[in-house]
């Protein structure tokens, strides 16, 4: 695993039975999954003209200055729900993939064990303060939570809950991401 994950895999890369796997999934709860990653620009007016037009929001406090002047924030904002693309890394080109992280190596290793497919069961999202002009926002990726092996409808598989966390520029907290994705072996689901 990448730096940040307490927990390797055996010598071949792959835990091999039910005990090796909970205790891998274990050992990872609570540490990062990936390096911080920093906004490439700050919250600007472009990028929310474009979040605004893709979402379909159209209210003023967005993109209107006296609109926005004239309400409780006292400026412009960036649209709540659009906190996760500050960060988002940009698509892998045709020039190379991106660096692998530890969200990844973990995959890997409960591909590895077929546990090859994977759905988002919940995503919430909690927002501590509007994003402003000039916030320059930085994301942590962690492991919060796993579930034991659970029976679903899909297969059999565990439940990962994966939180997003985001500071501003100050290191002030802005708000969190959590999803809880299952990872599961397809074909080997409840019968009905």
């Amino acid at each position: 695993m990448t730096a940040g994950s307490p927990t390797s895999p055996p010598p071949d890369g792959h835990p091999k039975d039910h005990d090796e796997i909970e205790s891998y999934l274990a050992g990872l709860v609570g540490s990062e999954l990936a390096a911080p990653v920093t906004a490439a620009d700050p919250v600007n007016q472009p990028m929310i003209r474009h979040l605004v037009l893709a979402l379909g929001d159209r209210n003023p406090v967005y993109t209107d200055v006296r609109a926005a002047a004239d309400s409780v924030y006292g400026g412009i904002i960036a649209p709540p729900t659009a906190l996760q693309t500050w960060t988002m890394p940009p698509p892998a080109g045709p020039a190379g993939e991106a660096p692998r992280t530890g969200r990844d190596e973990l995959m890997l290793v409960l591909d590895a064990a077929g546990f090859t497919g994977i759905v988002v069961a919940t995503m919430e999202q909690t927002y501590q303060r509007p994003l402003h002009l000039g916030d320059l926002l930085t994301s942590t990726l962690r492991l919060a939570a796993v579930s034991p092996l659970k029976q679903t409808a899909l297969g059999e598989g565990y439940f990962l809950t994966e939180a997003l966390d985001y500071v501003d520029q100050r290191g002030e907290r802005m708000g969190e991401i959590r999803r809880t994705v299952l990872k599961y072996r397809p074909r080997t689901g409840a019968r009905g």
